[in-house]
């Protein structure tokens, strides 16, 4: 609608003003031109060519597959490393990124819990992330939100490796913020992508993954390869559990 149309110009905008776009290995869109008539409003966006990064993986060999996700991930790596500074985390943070998603839940349907034992559930949540993230020295940078093959675009390697090793481009904005924790858009896409070329349901591999905090670096082993990834906070997590 207007609002997401509304902000995806801003976020647009941002990320072309940043010093460090130059820098981007990633085509980011850019909007050409908008309009806006009485209530409604409309946008021209650049295009970015390639090949839809779905279609892509779908259709790629395993060693394929695995080294377009590693592109991928590096490439949404590098971004986050061009815009992120130290900071420390407060409530503030813990309020947007843990507690007022977290209650999203609350309300869900067709669920097995019942209403006491999911707020309970969802409590138990949020005092263990607030514990760990609270007052840690991070880096935020750059975040995409909805870091997943379907937003991201592969073209031609031009050292001749064959279509569809290199991001292009990046695209749908709308939903990134400035102040995304390290590598959380590369355990987004490794999840999605996992369930998307195993043909299951998203919320199995969200489920297994709670279960099983290491089970995400055993399954893509691509992972391994990623700048950074290594420093994400979240492994002292798995270490300890």
């Amino acid at each position: 609608g207007k609002q997401a149309l509304e902000r995806l110009m801003a976020r647009l905008a941002s990320l072309h003003a940043h010093q460090a776009f130059g820098k981007f290995e990633a085509g980011i869109p850019a909007i050409l031109a908008h309009r806006r008539e009485g209530g409604t409003l409309s946008i021209l966006e650049s295009a970015i060519g390639g090949i839809d990064g779905q279609q892509q993986s779908l259709i790629s060999t395993v060693n394929e597959q695995a080294r377009a996700l590693q592109r991928a991930a590096s490439a949404m790596a590098q971004i986050h490393a061009l815009t992120a500074t130290k900071t420390r985390i407060d409530q503030s943070w813990c309020d947007r990124w843990i507690t007022q998603p977290a209650h999203m839940f609350g309300n869900a349907s067709a669920v097995l819990l019942s209403a006491r034992a999911r707020g309970a559930a969802i409590d138990r949540f949020v005092a263990e992330q607030t514990g760990f993230w609270m007052h840690q020295n991070v880096l935020l940078g750059c975040g995409h939100r909805d870091y997943s093959l379907g937003n991201i675009v592969f073209g031609e390697e031009t050292a001749g490796h064959g279509l569809g090793f290199r991001v292009a481009g990046i695209i749908d904005w709308e939903a990134s913020v400035d102040d995304a924790p390290a590598c959380i858009d590369i355990c987004h896409l490794a999840i999605t992508s996992t369930a998307l070329l195993r043909a299951e349901e998203l919320g199995h591999q969200v489920r297994r993954l709670l279960d099983e905090p290491r089970m995400i670096l055993e399954s893509c082993e691509w992972l391994k390869n990623v700048p950074h990834f290594n420093d994400f906070p979240g492994d002292r997590v798995n270490n300890s559990r």
